[in-house]
Order: structure tokens, then C-alpha cells, then sequence
């Protein structure tokens, strides 16, 4: 019966995901770079962070988040392992991860491990701030049982 319990949860966690990526794939996705307005980021002198989730659900490619999840082994959440990551993604011109800082760590060298490996494999979209392409986004990661 936990088992059953256990696909359910898995299958109500994901499903919001899958609507979105169904979404972008039925509406095809755009080759432009999204233009973001500069007002609605929160941080002074820092014109292209992206805090807002809603924006960097935009930017992060949901496929590649599908495919590459960060990592909750099972013994962790035994262990009593949980807490939250955030991350600063530092991007490239091209959308590419030029490097990843831990802005908040866990304080579980494993949990921040896992946060910043599957957010290196993810694909982010360019997208233009004042013109100039988006430097870098910040990411939270919830690791909870």
C-alpha cells in the first residue's frame, strides 16, 4: 500500500512539470531570445539576476531538468539529510553555465553537491535584459523527504 502511495505523490509532484513541458512542445519553442523587463528584477546592480521563480522557470529548460534531477539518495533522507541549496548560475553569451556559486549551502557537502551537478547538466534559454544577455539566475533546490 505505501508503494502505491508513494507513485501517487511521485505522479501529483510531477505533473505540473509535464503540463508545462507539454505545453512548450506543443507551442514550439522559439529560437529568439526572450526579452525580460529590468524592472521586475528585485537586486540593485545586478540588472540581469533573476530571483523571481517565475522567471527562472523561463530561462531553465524543463526537459533538461526532467532528464537530469539533483540527486536525494534514499539513505540521506534516512539519515536525516534535508535542507535547502540556493545557487547563483553564472552564464555565458550563449546561455552556456560558465560557473555555479553556492550562495546558501545546505550544510550537507552531498545535498550541495547534488544541487550544483544537476543544475551544470540542465539547458538554459538566452534571455535579454536591457538588451544584454542574462548573466546569471539564481536557484533554489528543496531537499525534503
Amino acid at each position: 500500500m505505501s508503494n502505491t502511495k508513494s507513485v501517487a505523490r511521485s505522479c501529483r509532484r510531477h505533473f505540473p512539470l509535464l503540463i508545462v513541458l507539454l505545453t512548450i512542445v506543443a507551442a514550439g519553442a522559439s529560437a529568439s531570445p526572450q526579452t525580460i523587463d529590468p524592472f521586475a528584477l528585485k537586486r540593485p546592480g545586478w540588472n540581469s539576476l533573476l530571483e523571481q521563480q517565475d522567471e527562472i522557470d523561463s530561462v531553465i529548460d524543463r526537459e533538461s531538468q526532467l532528464l537530469y534531477p539533483a540527486r536525494y539518495a534514499r539513505e540521506w533522507a534516512k539519515a536525516g539529510i534535508k535542507g535547502e541549496v540556493i545557487l547563483i548560475v553564472w552564464l555565458n553569451q550563449d546561455a552556456t553555465v560558465d560557473r555555479i556559486e553556492i550562495e546558501r549551502s545546505s550544510g550537507y557537502r552531498e545535498l550541495d553537491e547534488s544541487a550544483e551537478a544537476a543544475a551544470r547538466q540542465w539547458r538554459y534559454r538566452k534571455i535579454l535584459v536591457d538588451g544584454k544577455a542574462l548573466d546569471a539566475l539564481r536557484v533554489p533546490f528543496d531537499f525534503r523527504p
